[in-house]
């Protein structure tokens, strides 16, 4: 908005002044749903703060009505202010969204990354790669990380009674990890026919937490884990 804009802003709206000159860094073109709306979520959540529900939907009401008609009535096409607006559309989930208790943000896990890997962060998950092999570190509590363990138990189960009866074309084979503060098993499956497939999981219990590591090739070809084992030593689950 042009400063003339923000002089004729309703005086009601001052508290939303920052989040318009926050939006102003960004591109119209990426005003839209996927953007984030933490700032603007955090001046409303202060807007309504102590009240109950009712009432923090009528003040949302109030404030949306009063931005759209000012919208008519200046003919601004601020996309800032109209992408605003369009956030306040639905005052009534809005306030109870923003009464809600807030959920404290997920931990991370951390690595130390070995040379030659690239990583990418995801929502309770670290994935690195190198040379088309995959290695998933995904979060997990400690009765999800008894369920796994349980799981792989039963599968050893299944394989060794199976192997009795048939022969295997691929094997689990599952073994102590001790690393640091890291500790757990680690299961290695390899099929060298019809078709050669490799992966490897580890289940641990490591600094801050518990995480389920899985490593793959994109075409199941055998790989080497060795970087990625000898730095199970520094994998840690830190709080965001």
């Amino acid at each position: 908005m042009s400063p003339s804009d923000i002089e004729s802003f309703p005086v009601e709206l001052v508290y939303l002044i920052p989040v318009l000159e926050n939006l102003k860094k960004i591109s119209e073109r990426d005003l839209d749903e996927d953007l984030d709306a933490t700032l603007l979520e955090s001046v409303l959540r202060k807007r309504i703060k102590g009240l109950h529900l009712p009432d923090a939907v009528g003040r949302l009401t109030e404030d949306s009505e009063i931005l759209k008609k000012w919208l008519k009535k200046t003919k601004v096409k601020d996309g800032a202010a109209i992408w605003i607006s369009a956030f306040l559309k639905r005052p009534g989930a809005l306030a109870r969204d923003l009464l809600a208790p807030v959920s404290p943000p997920d931990p991370i896990v951390d690595i130390d990354l070995p040379s030659g890997w690239s990583h990418k962060t995801l929502p309770r998950q670290l994935i690195l790669s190198k040379d088309k092999v995959s290695c998933s570190f995904t979060l997990a509590d400690k009765s999800s990380y008894q369920l796994r363990l349980k799981k792989n138990e039963v599968r050893e189960q299944a394989q060794a009674k199976s192997s009795q009866h048939f022969p295997q074309s691929g094997r689990w084979l599952k073994s102590a990890v001790k690393a640091g503060e890291s500790l757990g098993y680690k299961y290695s499956y390899s099929q060298p026919a019809p078709a050669k497939w490799k992966a490897v999981e580890y289940v641990l219990e490591v600094k801050g937490g518990f995480v389920n590591v899985q490593l793959t090739h994109e075409k199941g070809k055998d790989f080497d884990e060795s970087e990625i084992e000898g730095k199970l030593h520094t994998l840690k689950v830190l709080p965001s």
